[in-house]
């Protein structure tokens, strides 16, 4: 649909959220091929929305561990900080 429809892969939402933000924590069950997916079209691994979390921040704080894997093994940055300094490992504990 995306490649197709002309979409763009880094449209946000109201909230400031990308496709892969919501991919990344927002989706039921596991989105890991979805993320994957995303990027090889060009989402940005790591897109930040106004608070400064990226996607791992959603992945871990959604407990989406193979979304997680799956971001990091792109490019992910573990140690990326919010606007409040957290970093995803923050959020998973």
């Amino acid at each position: 649909m995306v490649e197709q429809g002309g979409c763009s892969v880094e449209e946000r939402d109201s909230d400031g959220y990308t496709p892969l933000i919501h991919a990344a924590g927002y989706s039921r069950g596991d989105s890991a091929e979805t993320v994957r997916v995303l990027v090889e079209l060009g989402a940005d691994v790591e897109a930040r929305i106004h608070d400064g979390r990226r996607a791992l921040h959603f992945a871990a704080f959604k407990n989406q561990p193979r979304c997680a894997v799956e971001l990091l093994r792109l490019g992910a940055d573990i140690e990326a900080e919010d606007d409040s300094g957290w970093t995803p490992l923050h959020f998973a504990a």
